[in-house]
């Protein structure tokens, strides 16, 4: 059983209500997206609502988090109202369908971390269930409502795991969103990339990779793990 709660420097994560805990991959995730000049920032699926805040360390942007589960909601709302940046996360417990139907204003920034393992067995648990699979929402789905949601110069940050990527761009393009860069989140330098950010822009742009290793071979973390999580992390 994982940990109750997470903390960093500047907040705490609680997380007894959520069926996705706090992880290094999502932490990546936070501490990428690039937040400068963003007015307007949503997180799709906030869980814990660890993305949220996040975003609101780095920013100065009012944050919408959208949040479908009725635990995961209180338990997000519940760590942003203990959070130094309450006055400016608002938590939306509805599905992201509904969300967008009333939504008025597009976002500069876009981040989520939708379920994997859309393929795979799922668990007994239906709160993990909608966490893990995404039956709920689809990619397809997905970015057809990211595409509506996002500025016309803004960004829209998505986790997803390598080996479950498919047709992921091919979908994406369809819906009109282009890839921008790709992030390749390797465990060590000699392990293959396990989690894959992709970043998504709604108009053709020149495309970047590039690759992130969490920790050295003798198991201690790199450099680049450091420096990147410095802001948020205890230890560092």
């Amino acid at each position: 059983m994982g940990k109750s709660y997470f903390e960093f420097k500047k907040f705490t994560v609680h997380q007894d209500l959520c069926a996705m805990k706090v992880c290094t991959d999502a932490c990546i995730l936070g501490a990428s997206v690039d937040v400068k000049r963003s007015k307007r920032i949503l997180d799709i699926g906030t869980g814990t609502g660890l993305l949220a805040l996040m975003a609101a360390q780095r920013s100065q942007a009012e944050i919408d988090a959208v949040e479908i589960e009725a635990g995961a909601a209180k338990q997000a709302q519940d760590n942003f109202n203990h959070s130094p940046w309450a006055n400016r996360i608002n938590l939306h417990h509805k599905s992201i369908q509904e969300y967008a139907f009333s939504s008025l204003l597009p976002y500069d920034v876009i981040v989520c971390n939708p379920p994997f393992f859309e393929e795979h067995l799922k668990a007994e648990d239906p709160k993990e269930n909608t966490a893990w699979h995404s039956n709920d929402l689809e990619r397809k789905a997905l970015f057809n409502l990211i595409k509506k949601l996002l500025h016309s110069e803004g960004r829209a940050w998505i986790l997803l795991s390598a080996h479950a990527l498919g047709d992921t761009d091919k979908l994406a393009t369809q819906e009109g969103l282009f890839e921008a860069e790709r992030i390749r989140i390797h465990e060590r330098s000699d392990k293959k990339d396990t989690r894959v950010i992709i970043v998504y822009a709604s108009k053709p742009t020149e495309k970047s990779v590039r690759e992130f290793t969490i920790r050295k071979d003798d198991g201690n973390y790199t450099s680049d793990f450091t420096q990147l999580l410095q802001e948020y992390y205890l230890n560092f």
